[in-house]
């Protein structure tokens, strides 16, 4: 009982988290924002625990977790300079929470189908409903910010080989820690 219990609050808390994406992204008035990947998180962890899907849900962490650290690393400072609190827990809690739950369960391939699927449709909803300059999902070019300025980095052919780019960078790497992770508690 405890079993289930466990993974429905999981799935109230991601709601919850969903919510405050929603009204986050209304009060600044970038409706646009919701196609980022961390704002889309929280939505598809909701689902995955609501449904039970480990591999899903492993997915989801495959393709957000390195990206979350990397963010917190490049915009920690910005966030806390403008008192932005709730994008600094939206970008941390979501996907360590996620493994936090599930770090116990043996990641599956399959959770590597999920993470190409997710991928795919990140990338065409990016492409289609957001307009170049904003760069949404690093798609175009990779963008460090630092202090002083801004360093764009373009991998030859991007745009196109964003998928392949992504998955051998992020996801993979990231199902590997996750079996590490969870060969090392076992």
């Amino acid at each position: 009982m405890f079993y289930a219990d466990k993974y429905f609050t999981a799935a109230i808390f991601f709601l919850i988290l969903s919510v405050l994406v929603i009204i986050k992204n209304l009060a600044s008035r970038k409706p646009i924002d919701f196609f980022w990947l961390c704002d889309l998180a929280p939505f598809l962890l909701f689902a995955g625990f609501l449904f039970h899907s480990y591999p899903f849900i492993r997915g989801v962490i495959n393709v957000g977790l390195i990206p979350q650290f990397n963010t917190l690393i490049l915009l920690f400072r910005k966030y806390v300079s403008e008192k932005r609190v709730i994008s600094v827990i939206l970008h941390l809690i979501p996907i360590n929470l996620a493994l936090f739950f599930i770090y116990n369960t043996k990641p599956p391939i399959s959770s590597l189908f999920y993470s190409l699927v997710i991928l795919f449709f990140v990338f065409v909803f990016t492409l289609v409903f957001t307009p170049k300059n904003n760069n949404i999902n690093l798609i175009y070019y990779l963008q460090l910010d630092s202090k002083d300025r801004t360093f764009k980095l373009g991998l030859p052919y991007q745009k196109y080989l964003w998928i392949i780019y992504f998955w051998l960078i992020i996801v993979l790497p990231t199902f590997f820690i996750q079996y590490a992770l969870y060969s090392f508690i076992r």
